[in-house]
């Protein structure tokens, strides 16, 4: 044990200066190369010896160690030093460092990011002093929320023109490539028409589904963004080749397919409808027939595949299942008057598991482990302070959006504007269903640095244009159609 220790130290004291010295000239490059290495890695690095590509026996009781709600919520060393969670917080140290050291100004916080801020506080005040685990609600805090919302930060202040923004786009079509082949390498040694694919997230059988899910959309739109901006604005260079982008954007969807869920499916569903719906009046006559040539393919397919599968034991087992839904219901109905017992600031953060317990215990109400329900579990553990402050966080995105969707001085930033509302919506979905907000993983990191680096590449004055107000439109219009009178001199 000794000598395991002595070697640490001194690889340490090796290599701390090089990654130092790399992380304060190439901070960009090393975000970058985490995101698409970095799920791999961390397998790697907490489940020696087990595959780190795709899920695999081994690792299966260790995996469900961590669990949200459900097992044993103690923290162990080896998770205090996270990857991830080391990684962007050094990052955020060498940028906290220039701006001391070297007198480098930085942007201020944004609206998004002062609600991110007090949000952060939140949760940690609900940790502190209401939680009956105060350290795994401190961990959660810092690796669901907190290290999300600093990968905004950075990528924000990071990615602040078009080569950067390129440079994300080739990070997420590397990590799109290796996350294919590691899933239609784990779809190939299961069997089971049914079986769930996870990919490189192994966080348990269905929260690895779930963390696969909020990856591949990530993926999926910032591709499809790609492709849209090429064909609209010949200046514009893609991440990738024009095969490679098809090649993602027609997998990313039989990926989501594959995790058999129907919030996912319904999150990736209603993010594209958003997307072809603001984005509409973007697009060019060859575009629209082509995008409603394959709906009208799809959409028999997908009735005849249905039909197909109704008579499966897996469908009714999976889909049909009326039993899954009552209990949900059940879930539902106790958290939520658990809730309105302390609407303000809730019970405390991770608490929603002993109230399930109590309600199992005492009354035998057949109810489920967990809430399935992100938002109801946000108003239950943090009351109406902490729901209503995360869904300003959600708001103020959205917002941003569509301030590049209607003031966007081309349609490369119109269409950037589109695809944030899409990848909000498709990444928010599930968790009317599931706590997918609430479950460690990498997705969630994944997500707020493409909403960074679009903010970021973007969101400046010279990309906007001023807005007439409706009233000096309509008077423009009235004096246009009105002749001038001999002698009078109008001013536009």
């Amino acid at each position: 044990m000794m000598l395991t220790a002595l070697l640490v130290l001194l690889a340490l004291l090796i290599w701390l200066p090089v990654a130092l010295g790399l992380l304060s000239r190439r901070p960009l490059a090393v975000l970058l190369v985490w995101l698409v290495v970095g799920p791999v890695i961390t397998n790697a690095i907490r489940w020696p010896g087990a595959n780190p590509f795709f899920w695999s026996g081994p690792a299966v009781s260790e995996m469900q160690g961590s669990a949200y709600l459900t097992l044993e919520s103690n923290v162990t060393f080896k998770e205090l030093l996270e990857p991830t969670r080391v990684l962007v917080f050094s990052l955020l140290a060498i940028l906290m460092a220039e701006r001391i050291v070297r007198k480098r100004k930085q942007p201020g916080l944004d609206r998004t990011e002062k609600m991110m801020v007090f949000f952060s506080g939140l949760l940690v005040f609900s940790s502190l002093f209401f939680s009956t685990r105060t350290i795994f609600g401190l961990r959660l805090t810092l690796d669901v929320f907190v290290v999300p919302f600093f990968g905004y930060y950075l990528a924000r202040r990071f990615v602040t023109n078009e080569r950067n923004y390129r440079r994300l786009n080739q990070a997420l079509v590397l990590l799109g490539i290796l996350v294919l082949a590691a899933c239609t390498v784990e779809r190939l040694v299961n069997q089971g028409t049914f079986y769930r694919l996870k990919g490189p997230f192994m966080q348990g059988a269905q929260r690895g589904s779930s963390i696969l899910h909020i990856v591949v959309i990530v993926i999926f739109f910032a591709v499809l963004l790609d492709n849209l901006t090429t064909g609209r604005d010949r200046s514009h260079r893609p991440a990738a080749k024009k095969e490679i982008r098809w090649f993602l954007i027609l997998a990313c969807p039989l990926l989501v397919l594959m995790t058999w869920s129907r919030g996912n499916w319904l999150g990736l569903i209603v993010g594209f409808w958003v997307l072809l719906f603001l984005g509409r009046r973007l697009m060019g006559r060859a575009q629209r027939l082509a995008i409603a040539g394959l709906t009208l393919v799809i959409l028999p397919l997908a009735a005849v595949g249905v039909l197909q599968l109704r008579s499966s034991q897996v469908m009714d087992q999976r889909l049909g299942n009326v039993a899954n839904v009552v209990g949900r219901f059940a879930t539902w109905k106790a958290v939520a008057g658990r809730g309105f017992e302390n609407p303000v600031l809730g019970i405390g953060l991770n608490n929603t598991r002993d109230v399930l317990a109590e309600v199992s215990e005492d009354t035998g109400k057949a109810v489920y482990g967990t809430v399935h329900n992100s938002f109801l579990t946000l108003f239950t553990e943090l009351g109406l302070v902490g729901l209503a402050s995360y869904l300003a966080i959600l708001a103020s995105l959205v917002h941003s959006g569509y301030q590049l969707y209607r003031q966007g001085r081309g349609p490369r930033e119109r269409w950037r504007g589109v695809t944030m509302i899409a990848v909000l919506v498709a990444y928010q979905l599930p968790g009317l269903f599931a706590n997918t907000l609430q479950m460690f993983g990498f997705g969630h990191l994944l997500v707020f640095v493409l909403l960074g680096g679009l903010a970021g590449a973007t969101l400046h004055p010279e990309n906007l244009v001023e807005q007439v107000p409706a009233f000096a439109r309509a008077r423009k219009r009235r004096l246009m159609r009105t002749p001038a009178r001999v002698g009078e001199v109008r001013f536009s």
